[in-house]
């Protein structure tokens, strides 16, 4: 490194290891030893923090990574010199897309393209950050030739080769190529006489031929006769013969008997039958079989997508199982003289639950796969039946589509959930004393000030408070049925208004300042009570929103019948998006409301599920709740500093408290009770302040005492 003062100044060294290019914050380094090339993260200090070598079938994923960036989105982008192309892992190191070319130097702007440049031309691609191309940028004045631009590649899949748009003669090149590979693949094929390569195809009997067998082929007698073409074109103008007449091509169809005819039968066998054009039962048939083949082609892209996700997570399953060792370890040593037994015993319980699962996924893996190599093989047939007329041949082919079943049913597995808590059945009630932190619920909560927050009641639903959050010197903000937000202390006295420009549904506080949502907008209240426009959501409607202890914001989006959660940085970066299971359904329905626990577990109402759900800070479900028993509407969340998750309960007018596992551990009802709570936010020091949406009153409730 280069000191301040101009200084070369060692901040590690990579051992056996050549070190190549780097990149930001951490320190990712290309490395090379011999022939094993790999990316590795390094702290200031030289400590490593990850290693990038493999992909998940276990194959070297570099042969020569030369320069290195890292994108917004955490994605790793490589250069790889024997390759020739861009390789892109995402921060967990999973492969994720290449591009290729005779790359060199690669960046990546503030909003995620990836811009190359490498090779001799004259020009600089732009990608997205998912590696599709955008675009060629050549900027006025052009590019002087430099040993830092690139071949621009892109993937013709009629020839199955990388081809360099930009030089016409490498397109000719390559084209004799293609034309190359096809003889070669044609003389592969044999003589069905004498072994010879092939040259000629007869029709009517189905054989082989290379160019002396054409003439003794003609001189065996066949009652079908002959119909010699060049092999190439065997397949082009496939006729039918008739079953009567076999040296006469069919003509017509037989309506009657339902069977292709030549011109013999129709004036003599099928008089006085019902006819039809041939070419009219053609354009029947091939538009069944089309219409079958756009039914099965039509489910590839969602056997694609399952595949892609069992294939990720057959990537990501060895990390995660170790991540649920790593839970139950830490639970462990908490009683290890008391329960060293059951650790070791979960432990082999998850081994045996992984190898399981693994199985159930490679064979699903595997049934995809040759899923979609029969759907394939079903379209290459279809093809080639376009150039045919082979009536049989299509009659044939049909119930072979009709057979063909869409995708119904994916095996369901769940990965283990709340395995390390299995261990707390032996010590439930002592584990229950340390989460109290020396307190406990009280018996009778007691309600300690009541805030009459003054907002309207909505002309149709009475609706009047709807959410509050509270700042770092305990006063509350709260929103309800007015364009405005309402600051005040815990007395109940009003200390501040904000104008806005729509109801106050959603609130959080972000670096001390009051955020909330509006249409397909997140906005924030600046020190000089301006508002400010934070992000855009794009097509997404966005409800609940949070801030994390990470400085994040976690927001709850909604867009025709799809919903998710999605982690957002300041700016608007899309962090992490979480909308499936790992069974690839929809984890939401309607998300509404959202909180982040102190574990890192995000925490959602759906009020369409009318359900408490709740996953991971991966996005790996843990959890739902829906209610102990009667009646049961999940409006709004909370959680306090030990990890108690309070959910306001709008029509059992009570809130519930759960555990951070989600078990049930009593109601909060306080002295004098309340009614339709909706808005609730923790307090500290044991309490918390819970709104009446139809009084529009807020109250304060001690709920833990010493």
């Amino acid at each position: 490194m280069i000191s301040d003062t101009d200084t070369v100044v060692t901040m590690f060294t990579t051992g056996d290891w050549k070190p190549y290019g780097t990149a930001s914050g951490d320190l990712l380094v290309c490395l090379r030893k011999g022939d094993q090339p790999k990316v590795v993260r390094y702290s200031s200090t030289g400590t490593v923090l990850q290693e990038i070598q493999y992909d998940s079938c276990c194959k070297p994923l570099y042969k020569k990574p030369i320069y290195i960036t890292e994108n917004v989105n955490g994605d790793i982008i490589v250069t790889d010199l024997l390759r020739k192309s861009v390789i892109a892992v995402d921060r967990l190191g999973i492969f994720l897309y290449s591009y290729s070319g005779k790359i060199k130097k690669i960046a990546t702007d503030s909003v995620g393209h990836v811009i190359i440049a490498g090779g001799s031309c004259k020009k600089i691609y732009l990608l997205d950050k998912k590696g599709r191309f955008l675009r060629i940028i050549i900027p006025k004045g052009g590019i002087k030739k430099t040993s830092q631009c690139l071949y621009p590649w892109s993937r013709d899949p009629s020839i199955g080769l990388g081809v360099m748009i930009s030089d016409l003669d490498r397109i000719k090149q390559q084209g004799a190529q293609v034309m190359e590979s096809r003889n070669e693949a044609q003389h592969s094929v044999e003589c069905d006489l004498c072994q010879q390569p092939v040259s000629f195809f007869c029709r009517r009997c189905g054989v082989n031929l290379c160019d002396p067998c054409v003439t003794i082929h003609l001189r065996v007698k066949s009652k079908n006769g002959h119909d010699i073409v060049d092999y190439t074109s065997k397949d082009d103008y496939d006729t039918c013969h008739c079953d009567s007449h076999p040296q006469n091509d069919c003509s017509a169809y037989c309506k009657t008997c339902d069977a292709p005819i030549c011109i013999l039968c129709v004036s003599i066998k099928h008089k006085s039958h019902e006819m039809s054009e041939l070419s009219d039962k053609i354009e029947e048939l091939l538009n069944i079989i089309a219409k079958e083949n756009d039914r099965l082609q039509s489910s590839k892209h969602e056997l694609e997508r399952i595949l892609d996700h069992t294939t990720k997570l057959l990537s990501s399953i060895s990390s995660i199982y170790t991540l649920r060792k790593d839970e139950v370890t830490a639970r462990g040593e908490e009683w290890i003289k008391q329960i060293e037994k059951t650790v070791k015993k979960l432990h082999q319980e998850l081994d045996d639950m992984q190898k399981e699962h693994e199985t159930v996924l490679q064979k699903q893996k595997k049934e995809f796969e040759e899923m979609i190599e029969k759907v394939d093989e079903m379209n290459g047939k279809t093809i080639k039946l376009q150039k045919s007329k082979n009536v049989k041949k299509m009659q044939t082919f049909v119930p072979v589509f009709q057979n063909r079943k869409n995708l119904n049913e994916v095996s369901q597995y769940s990965f283990p959930k709340l395995y390390e808590y299995k261990i707390d059945e032996y010590l439930e009630n002592k584990l229950k004393e340390n989460d109290l932190s020396g307190r406990r619920i009280s018996e009778i909560p007691k309600v300690t000030s009541v805030i009459d927050t003054g907002f309207p009641a909505d002309e149709e639903d009475d609706d009047r408070l709807f959410d509050m959050a509270v700042t770092d010197d305990n006063k509350v903000w709260m929103g309800g049925k007015s364009t405005e937000l309402k600051l005040f202390d815990l007395q109940g006295n009003l200390h501040h208004i904000v104008s806005i420009t729509c109801v106050g549904m959603y609130l959080c506080m972000y670096n001390k300042q009051v955020v909330y949502t509006t249409e397909k907008t997140v906005r924030m209240i600046s020190d000089t009570d301006t508002v400010v426009t934070m992000f855009t959501t794009g097509d997404w409607e966005p409800y609940g929103v949070t801030s994390t202890a990470s400085c994040d914001l976690l927001a709850c989006l909604l867009k025709d019948d799809q919903s998710k959660v999605v982690r957002y940085s300041s700016t608007g970066t899309v962090l992490q998006e979480i909308q499936y299971d790992s069974q690839c359904q929809p984890l939401y329905k309607n998300a509404t409301y959202i909180t982040e626990n102190v574990n890192g577990d995000i925490i959602v109402t759906d009020w369409e599920k009318n359900a408490v759900i709740v996953v991971d800070r991966l996005g790996i479900f843990r959890y739902s709740y829906s209610g102990k028993d009667g009646e049961f509407f999940a409006c709004s969340i909370a959680t306090d500093s030990v990890g108690h998750v309070v959910v306001t309960d709008f029509c059992g007018n009570k809130i519930h408290m759960l555990d951070k596992a989600g078990r049930f551990l009593r109601y909060i009802i306080p002295e004098g009770g309340i009614e339709y709570p909706r808005g609730v936010c923790i307090l500290g020091h044991g309490e918390m302040m819970v709104g009446e949406v139809l009084t529009g009153i807020a109250k304060r409730i001690k709920y833990l005492e010493e």
